[in-house]
C-alpha cells in the first residue's frame, strides 16, 4: 500500500536516528550490498573495476525489499521532520553543526 499507518513501535524502529546517521546508513548498503552485488566482489577497492556492469534479476529482487524499506524510512522521516519544522510554538535554534 501507498499509504498505512504505523504501530508506534514500528514508527519508532524505521525513523530513529538524525541526518547524519541516514547517511551513513546508505553507505553501509551501498558498501555492503551495492557495490559488491554491482561489481561481483566483496572488496571493490582492491580490483580494477570495469567501466559498465548489469545487475542480474536475481540481483534485482535481493535489492527490493532493501529499497522498499529506505523509501518506507525516507517517508517516515521526512514526515517527522515537517511535522517538527511546522509545530506551534517558538522556533527552536538549530544545533551547531559538528566538527
Amino acid at each position: 500500500p501507498v499509504v498505512r499507518r504505523y504501530a508506534p513501535a514500528e514508527r519508532a524502529e524505521l525513523t530513529g536516528g538524525t541526518p547524519d546517521d541516514w547517511g551513513r546508513e546508505s553507505w553501509e548498503i551501498a558498501r555492503s550490498f551495492v557495490y559488491p552485488t554491482a561489481f561481483d566482489s566483496e572488496d571493490v577497492c582492491a580490483a580494477p573495476l570495469p567501466e559498465k556492469t548489469a545487475l542480474s534479476q536475481e540481483d534485482i529482487v535481493r535489492g527490493v525489499p532493501i529499497a522498499k524499506r529506505r523509501v518506507q524510512q525516507a517517508g517516515l522521516r521526512i514526515a517527522d521532520l515537517l511535522t517538527s519544522a511546522f509545530a506551534p510554538g517558538p522556533l527552536v535554534v538549530p544545533e551547531e553543526p559538528r566538527r
